[in-house]
């Protein structure tokens, strides 16, 4: 287990799919901005995929308690807007995760956990 992955698991609870995918969507979003101050996701509210959230914070530094995290439900898809004070992004994600996800949480966990970024997302 890497060190960020037993992060998670700390914060979490567990290492489920959804968690380690807010986390890694959250890291590559500060691979492209500096310093962000304020994320809007696009999730169904509702558990597993929820867990995006817990993801997004502790990768992030934003969180629901410091209203940097703005909640927009949607059963249809997955995105994440990060904000800068100069830029901002939205990261979705590409077929291949979403079918995984659809599929098998086991083998979606793993892919997300051993694929570069370039497979998992892409940006908008």
């Amino acid at each position: 287990m890497t060190n960020y992955q037993e992060k998670i698991r700390q914060f979490h609870g567990h290492l489920g799919p959804y968690v380690v995918l807010g986390y890694r969507m959250g890291k590559y979003a500060k691979f492209h901005l500096k310093g962000i101050e304020k994320i809007n996701v696009q999730i169904n509210r509702r558990p597993p995929i929820s867990c995006i959230l817990d993801g997004l914070q502790l990768s992030t530094s934003c969180t629901m308690g410091k209203n940097r995290i703005g909640l927009l439900n949607s059963n249809k898809f997955i995105r994440v807007t990060f904000f800068s004070k100069k830029k901002k992004i939205s990261v979705t994600l590409k077929p291949k995760l979403q079918l995984l996800l659809k599929k098998s949480q086991k083998s979606a966990l793993k892919f997300i956990k051993e694929s570069k970024y370039s497979d998992l997302f892409k940006l908008d």
